[in-house]
C-alpha cells in the first residue's frame, strides 16, 4: 500500500473504522475456533488448580524435632552435606502428570522456633521422605536424636487474634538469585583462638523470650526440576558473562511439550496467543508492510575488552562458586507471636532482622523483607489489609506452602546453594551457650561386640 494513502487514512481517521471492520470480519470468520480455543483455556486453568490442589491434600506430612547433640565440634560443612543429600527429592513431574493427576514436586521445610520452653529444631517433611531426613542426619550427627511431635502451629485457629497479636515477614534478595549471600566460611576465621557461629545472635535472642512468646522461623525448600535447573543455570552464566563484559549468548528456544515440563495450562494459553496473534497479524499486517520494509539495519558492534578490577573478579568468583553447587527453591517465612498484653513488634521485629542482615555483604547479596505499597484508595484502609496479610502469612507458614515450579525469571526467584542453607539452618557449635539451647545428653553408643551374655 502506498505511504500517501497510508498517511490520508491516518488524518482522516478511516483507518480506524477499516482495522476495526478488518478484526471483525475475522473474528467472523474464525469464532468457530477461537471461542472453543478460549473456552478450553478457562477450564483448563481452573482443572489443573484443583486437581493440583486435591494432590497436595493427599500429601502425608510428618513433624519431626531434632535434638541438638552435646558435642558439635564441626564446622556448618556437615550440615551442607545433609542438605546436598536432599537433592534426591528430584522430580520433574511430565506436562500429562500435572494435568491428569496434578502432581507437583515434594517439598520440606526446616524450622527453628523460641518460647519459654527453648529452643527447637524441627523438620516438616513427606512421610515417604522420613528416612531419607532420619539417615542424612544420622550419618553426619551419630549423637543426634529425632522423635515424631505434633504441629506447633496446630493450636492456632488463626493468627493475629483476640488474643494474640502477630508480626511476620516473608524475605527476599536484595539482588538477583545469583549473587550469593555471606556463608559460614566467613564465621570460620580464628578471632581470640575461637570460631564464630552465624546462629549466635538468633539463638540469644531465642533465649531470652517471656512466657507467651514465641519466634518461628521457616525455611521451605525443594530442588529445581531439569527444566529449571537448566535454565537457572543460562540465566546464571548469562549474568556472569554480562559482568565479565561480554554479550550474553542468545537463549535457545524453548522445545514442545515433551522437551520441557511445563504446567499444561500454560501450554494451551500460549498456544492461544500466539494462534490469535497471527490472526490479527494476518488480518491487519499489509497495512504497514511498506513502512516496515525500509527500516534501516543496524550495525552491530564488535565486543570490547574489559578490565576487570580485584572486586569484580572475587565477585564472578563468588556466583560461579554458587552456580556449581546444589541449588534450591526456598522461601523463608519468619512470625513473631504474642499475648496482646507483652506483645513487643518494636525489639523483636528488629532483633529478627538484625539476625537475617548479618548474612548481607556489600557487593553481592542479602536480604530484605517484601515490601508491600499501599496506593491510592487503598491507603485509608491500611491497618486492615496489614492484618490481611497477616492472616495469609499464617496460612502460607501453617501450611508450609511452596510454590509451584516454573521456569520465569529464575533469577527473580530465591534460590539458595546447599553451602547457604547450611549458613541458615545447623547445629551449632560447643562453644555457642545460650540458656535456651538444650543439648541430648550422655553420647549413646552400642555395646562392644564381644560383650559376654549372662
Amino acid at each position: 500500500m502506498d505511504s500517501s494513502v497510508i498517511l490520508h487514512f491516518i488524518l482522516s481517521g478511516d483507518i480506524l473504522r477499516v482495522v476495526a471492520a478488518w478484526i471483525w470480519q475475522g473474528l467472523l470468520a474464525t469464532w468457530w475456533f477461537v471461542v472453543p480455543l478460549i473456552l478450553f483455556y478457562i477450564f483448563a486453568e481452573y482443572w489443573v488448580n484443583y486437581i493440583t490442589l486435591e494432590f497436595k491434600k493427599k500429601i502425608q506430612w510428618v513433624f519431626l524435632e531434632v535434638k541438638v547433640p552435646r558435642d558439635v565440634e564441626t564446622t556448618p560443612k556437615a550440615m551442607e552435606q545433609v542438605f546436598s543429600g536432599f537433592y534426591g527429592i528430584m522430580s520433574s513431574p511430565l506436562p500429562q502428570e500435572r494435568f491428569f493427576k496434578g502432581k507437583v514436586p515434594l517439598w520440606v521445610s526446616f524450622e527453628i522456633v523460641g518460647d519459654k520452653g527453648g529452643i527447637h529444631f524441627y523438620i516438616v517433611t513427606p512421610k515417604e521422605f522420613r528416612r531419607l531426613v532420619e539417615t542424612q542426619f544420622y550419618s553426619q550427627y551419630p549423637q543426634v536424636e529425632i522423635r515424631e511431635v505434633e504441629n506447633y502451629t496446630k493450636r492456632f485457629t488463626a493468627l493475629p487474634n483476640g488474643f494474640y497479636d502477630t508480626w511476620g515477614a516473608q524475605l527476599q534478595f536484595i539482588k538477583e538469585s545469583v549473587y550469593p549471600i555471606k556463608t559460614y566460611p566467613f564465621f570460620e576465621e580464628i578471632k581470640d583462638e575461637k570460631r564464630l557461629d552465624s546462629l549466635s545472635s538468633l539463638l540469644e535472642t531465642l533465649s531470652h523470650l517471656r512466657d507467651g512468646e514465641e519466634i518461628w522461623i521457616q525455611m521451605v525448600f525443594r530442588p529445581l526440576t531439569l527444566t529449571q535447573l537448566k535454565a537457572w543455570e543460562d540465566q546464571a552464566k548469562g549474568k556472569v558473562q554480562e559482568l565479565m563484559g561480554k554479550k550474553p549468548a542468545p537463549a535457545a528456544p524453548s522445545g514442545g511439550a515433551v522437551d520441557t515440563v511445563i504446567d499444561f495450562s500454560n501450554q494451551v494459553k500460549n498456544s492461544f496467543g500466539d494462534a490469535l496473534r497471527d490472526i490479527i497479524s494476518s488480518i491487519a499486517g499489509g497495512v504497514f508492510a511498506s513502512s516496515s520494509a525500509s527500516a534501516p539495519v543496524k550495525e552491530e558492534k564488535k565486543e570490547e575488552r574489559v578490565d576487570l578490577s580485584p572486586g569484580q573478579r572475587h565477585a564472578i568468583e563468588d556466583l560461579e562458586k554458587k552456580v556449581a553447587k546444589p541449588v534450591f527453591e526456598t522461601v523463608i517465612r519468619t512470625m513473631y507471636v504474642a499475648p496482646r498484653g507483652i506483645f513487643d513488634k518494636g525489639s523483636q521485629s528488629a532483633a529478627i532482622r538484625a539476625y537475617f542482615q548479618t548474612f548481607n555483604i556489600a557487593g553481592l547479596n542479602g536480604f530484605m523483607e517484601k515490601v508491600k505499597l499501599y496506593v491510592d484508595w487503598k491507603r485509608f484502609w491500611k491497618l486492615n489489609f496489614q492484618i490481611q496479610d497477616l492472616k495469609m502469612l499464617f496460612i502460607f507458614y501453617n501450611f508450609r506452602v511452596c510454590p509451584d515450579p516454573d521456569e520465569k525469571d529464575m533469577l527473580k526467584k530465591m534460590i539458595l546453594s546447599s553451602e547457604e542453607l547450611a549458613t541458615l539452618y545447623h547445629f551449632p557449635i560447643s562453644s555457642v551457650s545460650a540458656p535456651g539451647l538444650s543439648r541430648t545428653g550422655v553420647k549413646k553408643s552400642e555395646p562392644p561386640h564381644n560383650l559376654p551374655l549372662i
